[in-house]
């Protein structure tokens, strides 16, 4: 007899193949799944508010030139972070922060360690260097020289200032945003 009563429906119900419904399934338990869901045709996957009446929605874009995975972080980070990907969809808290860090104020040498550090270098009389970080598209440096002492841009290896294979010097009261191009020919550009 393969008629479904409720005797039968009281216990657990394995199902090796696959299930086909037109209409709605509830379930007012939890769920298990071993395997994958697929939601299909951008269909949402909707989380409800405590009433059932309002919910948060997760849908995929209308077209994906290759399917991705996203694996969220191990615990719910800290206040102010968000989260950030490695590339390769492997997600993490970061501290947030605007384009720009704090000001540096350097009265010695100074090596810039990530995007958006703006620098203040200061000496009466010794000059500074302030040595660039290895070029990374979109990273950005900002350089001011108040002090009566030379300020002396230090390349990163190889990598160009303006198109030249050069340091680049800085007077008193001048400043420079620099900003990593991606091309090679070009390397650091002066805003």
């Amino acid at each position: 007899d393969d008629a479904v009563t409720s005797d039968k429906l009281a216990n657990n119900i394995d199902i090796a193949g696959t299930l086909d419904a037109t209409g709605l399934i509830t379930a007012d338990a939890g769920v298990s799944v071993t395997g994958n869901i697929d939601i299909l045709a951008e269909g949402d996957l909707r989380l409800q508010d405590a009433s059932g009446g309002q919910y948060a929605a997760l849908q995929a874009p209308t077209t994906i030139s290759s399917s991705y995975t996203l694996t969220l972080p191990a615990d719910d980070g800290d206040a102010d972070q968000v989260l950030s990907t490695n590339g390769s969809g492997v997600l993490d808290w970061v501290t947030s922060g605007g384009l720009y860090s704090e000001w540096v104020v350097a009265p010695a040498h100074h090596t810039v360690q990530a995007s958006g550090e703006q620098i203040i270098c200061n000496h009466a009389s010794t000059g500074i260097n302030v040595t660039l970080p290895a070029g990374v598209t979109g990273y950005t440096v900002t350089i001011k020289n108040v002090g009566a002492a030379l300020v002396t841009v230090v390349r990163n290896g190889s990598e160009k200032i303006n198109s030249v294979n050069e340091n680049a010097t800085m007077p008193t009261g001048n400043a420079a945003q620099l900003v990593w191009t991606g091309d090679a020919a070009i390397g650091w550009t002066v805003l």
